[in-house]
């Protein structure tokens, strides 16, 4: 992901999955090229570069979600 684009991100009003190592991540702040990221999972933090994160591939069709529209509110849970 470019630093420019992460920016975006994380100003977005809804909720965007952001990715790291195929785990979903929240960034707590952006330094440079570098992000501190908390992992969802488990709760640790770590430092990362900008460029290992990527934004998560999110269903656009309502029938694609589990449950209806609901889920996608929830970056987590999707079909």
């Amino acid at each position: 992901m470019e630093v420019n684009r992460l920016y975006e991100v994380m100003n977005l009003s809804f909720e965007t999955q952001v990715m790291h190592n195929n785990s979903p991540v929240l960034v707590e702040s952006v330094h440079g090229n570098t992000a501190h990221v908390k992992y969802l999972a488990d709760n640790r933090f770590a430092e990362v570069l900008v460029a290992d994160l990527s934004e998560a591939e999110m269903p656009i069709a309502e029938n694609e979600y589990i449950t209806g529209w609901l889920t996608r509110m929830s970056p987590i849970i999707r079909g």
